[in-house]
């Protein structure tokens, strides 16, 4: 099993227009039978994230939503005094082997 990393992983990360979040997509998932995702942040020092997978049967173009917060009954949460963030994305292709690119991301609050 080898893993490479680099850009060969065809997923999409960019802003929430409010900046509260992050929004995920892949733009095709040829070859690839799963993504196992890891956001993680801190905030005022404290570790905070979401992780989980994304597989061909369920519905792996639509875009995800991560934020910079919680929600629960439809209300949010956001954190603020944002560090250290990023994103892992961690692929299984189907040949076998697997590929990891990870993004740093830039926090606003």
């Amino acid at each position: 099993r080898r893993t490479a990393s680099g850009s060969s992983l065809p997923s999409q990360v960019r802003y929430r227009p409010d900046r509260n979040g992050i929004l995920l997509s892949f733009l095709n998932f040829n070859g690839i039978s799963q993504v196992n995702y890891s956001f993680i942040y801190q905030t005022n020092g404290n570790p905070q994230g979401a992780g989980g997978t994304i597989t061909a049967s369920n519905n792996p173009t639509a875009q995800r939503e991560l934020l910079f917060g919680t929600c629960s009954t439809g209300v949010c949460t956001y954190h603020y005094n944002l560090t250290g963030a990023s994103l892992t994305l961690t692929a299984k292709k189907t040949n076998g082997t697997s590929v990891t690119k990870r993004y740093r991301i830039k926090t606003y609050h």
